[in-house]
């Protein structure tokens, strides 16, 4: 179980918002879809890692800084941006699936 919630902590600090972000309707969604799967699944990271590290940053000058608080800023803002997006996160047809190469 504990197991468990370490790969789910993994992937809402290395992967949730920077999926949301990515695939979001804003700033031309279908030239992002047309990427190769892989580099989308880059991208995602990359912007995770960059946004959950700025929101650690902010926490610890503000010294509230802990994990716990970190998971809950980074679920807050994904659902935050999903709820701007009104739900439309999908890429669309254009958008190939994730294969064994990433």
């Amino acid at each position: 179980m504990m197991f468990f919630r370490q790969i789910l902590a993994l992937a809402v600090v290395a992967w949730l918002p920077g999926a949301v972000i990515f695939s979001g309707p804003w700033l031309d969604r279908d030239r992002r879809a047309a990427l190769d799967p892989e580099e989308r699944l880059f991208w995602a990271i990359i912007l995770s890692v960059a946004v959950s590290l700025s929101i650690a940053l902010a926490l610890a000058a503000a010294h509230r800084y802990s994990f716990g608080r970190l998971l809950v800023a980074d679920v807050a803002l994904a659902a935050g941006l999903a709820a701007a997006a009104r739900g439309a996160l999908r890429l669309g047809p254009a958008a190939r699936r994730v294969g064994l190469t990433a």
